[in-house]
């Protein structure tokens, strides 16, 4: 398995009320043909057989952007792991699989290039499956989840208020120096929105990708005319809710395990 850092991020834009992803006609088709609409599948092999494989999850530390690690890391974790056990499955603790990477990392003399910040595949693979392998024999780990949050620009769109028609972005309207977007304010028209996502993805114990959902958090930053407003970085984690909503719209998917162990 390559260093999930260096496996390209796949971001798949739903539509979050129902589920499904909509891909209009390319340029030079019809276009009056009907979009296509096609649901989004997050596994990447049958679902029956993830679930009926993966009973105990080890848990991995998740990543989050710098500077925020005290700040949102254990709180994710710890709505990562009730979520899971909610919906059935064992969990591990991240200090379960952190210990042992940490003490394979070191006497292979270091897992990642300190010049580029890109893994050794050799010292990486042999990392992997010596924690995957002590995971397994002492506690019955059957997969490993790897979440972390990242940045990325959040779509637009717009919705329906009592009072307007509004911006939004991360299911929430955007504002600009305290006040909702009017959609019919051109002046004050978002040219480009960026936030926050949580990404999850779920390996069996060989390294072979199971899974994988990126669900919006919340939007950070609005570009508007040539200025910007960005929000307060303490604040943006402090609503509860939302944490939960994008934690679970990343782990309802997977179901729950069937059979027994």
């Amino acid at each position: 398995m390559r260093s999930a850092a260096g496996l390209a991020v796949l971001v798949f834009v739903l539509r979050l009320g129902d589920g499904v992803a909509e891909a209009g006609p390319r340029s030079g088709t019809v276009k009056d043909r009907p979009p296509v609409r096609t649901v989004f599948n997050p596994f990447s092999m049958p679902k029956e057989m993830v679930q009926e494989r993966v009973h105990t999850i080890a848990l991995r530390a998740v990543r989050v952007p710098p500077n925020t690690r005290k700040m949102i890391g254990p709180m994710f974790e710890s709505l990562i792991a009730q979520g899971l056990q909610e919906q059935g499955y064992q969990t591990l603790p991240p200090n379960e699989f952190e210990r042992i990477w940490r003490e394979m990392s070191e006497r292979l003399g270091g897992i990642y290039n300190p010049g580029t910040g890109e893994s050794y595949e050799e010292r990486h693979d042999a990392a992997w499956q010596h924690t995957t392998r002590d995971l397994a024999r002492r506690l019955s780990a059957d997969a490993v989840l790897d979440a972390r949050v990242v940045a990325g620009e959040i779509p637009l769109r717009w919705g329906l208020r009592l009072t307007g028609f509004y911006w939004f972005a991360a299911d929430e309207i955007v504002q600009w120096r305290g006040e909702g977007i009017g959609a019919s304010e051109s002046k004050h028209m978002p040219q480009k929105v960026l936030g926050t996502y949580l990404n999850v993805s779920l390996y069996d114990l060989s390294g072979a990708r199971m899974y994988a959902v990126t669900s919006p958090i919340e939007w950070t930053k609005v570009f508007i005319a040539r200025s910007y407003e960005e929000r307060d970085q303490v604040e943006l984690y402090l609503d509860d809710e939302r944490n939960r909503d994008a934690v679970a719209k990343t782990l309802r998917p997977l179901g729950s395990p069937t059979g027994t162990k």
